[in-house]
């Protein structure tokens, strides 16, 4: 029964698959990101260098991209969580749904302290159709 039961999903699910719209399909392909640079310099205590963009493709309804920024840091030695420790301002660009693809690139630099720390900058992009929020990532720099 179990093996029926597999043969017949099976079917279904590709109909299904055939049955969505093209836009559903390509979702994948529509929204990307592409880190740029990241690494750590420094020689007394470090710092993280982080350079992402994203990219949406034409093909959507998408009208405006933004990037949410923030620094944090852990305590090696309390083995604790990751705390923020900046927040910067939100980087926006809106543009209208001509076709044509849309991007939109950030770079950060944090200074952090000594050894007994590690530290990380975050991305949060997203793609958006006015109010909607259309697609989302969080990208993380290297922990130095």
């Amino acid at each position: 029964m179990r093996r029926l039961s597999r043969f017949l999903f099976v079917p279904l699910v590709l109909v299904a698959a055939v049955a969505l719209p093209g836009t559903a399909l390509a979702g994948g392909a529509s929204f990307r990101t592409h880190v740029l640079r990241n690494y750590c310099y420094g020689e007394n205590g470090w710092a993280n260098f982080f350079k992402a963009s994203e990219t949406v493709s034409g093909l959507t309804t998408a009208n405006r991209l933004t990037i949410d920024s923030r620094a944090q840091i852990v305590q090696l030695v309390a083995n604790d969580l990751w705390q923020t420790v900046q927040t910067w301002p939100r980087l926006t660009h809106s543009f209208i749904a001509d076709g044509t693809d849309h991007s939109l690139t950030l770079k950060r630099t944090f200074a952090g302290g000594g050894p007994e720390q590690v530290g990380r900058i975050v991305f949060k992009m997203k793609s958006w159709h006015n109010s909607t929020l259309l697609w989302s990532r969080t990208l993380y720099s290297r922990q130095c």
